[in-house]
């Protein structure tokens, strides 16, 4: 699995969706949340990191795939591909070694 570039960052702005909910008066109450009066002017702008990373997202995801996982770890026998591991750590630096050496 590759991590990415660690040169880049994801540029993040704060989102305001109106008022804060009002806390709750007793722990059974929820609180009560008001939407936002004026909703065309929320804004959320995606960086373009953020963007291409959203671009490269699977579609399939192997909910199976998790709970077998998820179930091995739970019963203590999931093993740990360390050689694997160690591998793609090492190309992960290579290829960051390589994009600092070049210029932009």
């Amino acid at each position: 699995m590759k991590i990415g570039n660690i040169a880049q960052t994801l540029a993040t702005a704060p989102v305001s969706l109106g008022t804060p909910p009002r806390a709750a008066e007793t722990p059974h109450e929820a609180p009560e949340v008001s939407a936002p009066e004026d909703t065309a002017s929320t804004k959320v702008e995606v960086s373009e990191t953020a963007s291409t990373l959203l671009e490269r997202a699977p579609d399939d995801f192997d909910s199976e795939k998790v709970d077998r996982i998820r179930q091995a770890i739970s019963n203590g026998t999931y093993k740990v591909n360390a050689e694997a591991i160690a591998d793609q750590l090492l190309t992960n630096a290579q290829d960051l070694l390589g994009h600092l050496g070049q210029k932009p």
